[in-house]
């Protein structure tokens, strides 16, 4: 439920920003493009631009609750944050989630599994198949032990939320500052009282 409302709040800011402002309308018409047909950097969007975002969001929480102190409130909401993305990105891994209803969109139904998704991230729509790439086959975790399946869970549990914590630290920190004193670079552009 609270996901649910999240995602709503998020809507409608986000529809605010578009029609005030034609810097935020371009900036969404060209993060929205990325997942059109035609194009091949979703996997680039999904690692280095969303899990870092989910990590700054993280961080402006950290920062500006006041509950608990703030080793505290930054252990509990990233554990949070993690354990929700390694739910999602776990059950699209093991199949339990997909992306099944793309293919009325973009066709190529086969391709719109849960693990497929996780290892080429809808790239098949313009021929790029890491599986043909590299030899594997799909779906990875039903050989429990082989490498591939063990690379896909190192990747989603290990890597992933490092890369959430570090690269959402550090954008915060860039557009914020680092500590308290400091302003970073969102003063350039917003006056914060």
């Amino acid at each position: 439920m609270f996901t649910f409302l999240l995602l709503a709040a998020t809507s409608i800011l986000l529809v605010l920003l578009a029609e005030r402002y034609e810097t935020s309308r371009r900036v969404l018409y060209k993060a929205s493009a990325v997942y059109t047909q035609g194009t091949c950097r979703s996997f680039i969007f999904d690692v280095f631009l969303l899990l870092p975002l989910v990590g700054m969001l993280v961080e402006f929480l950290v920062r500006r609750l006041n509950v608990f102190t703030r080793t505290t409130r930054r252990s509990l909401l990233y554990a949070a944050a993690i354990s929700v993305f390694v739910g999602v990105a776990g059950s699209l891994y093991f199949d339990y989630l997909d992306f099944s209803f793309l293919s009325s969109i973009f066709g190529h139904g086969e391709i719109w599994s849960g693990n497929r998704f996780m290892w080429n991230s809808g790239l098949e729509i313009v021929g790029v198949n890491v599986g043909d790439i590299f030899g594997i086959t799909f779906p990875t975790y039903l050989d429990r032990f082989g490498f591939w399946n063990i690379a896909g869970i190192f990747l989603l549990v290990a890597v992933y939320p490092l890369l959430m914590i570090y690269l959402g630290t550090r954008f915060y920190g860039m557009l914020f500052g680092y500590s308290e004193k400091q302003t970073g670079t969102s003063v350039l552009f917003f006056e914060w009282k």
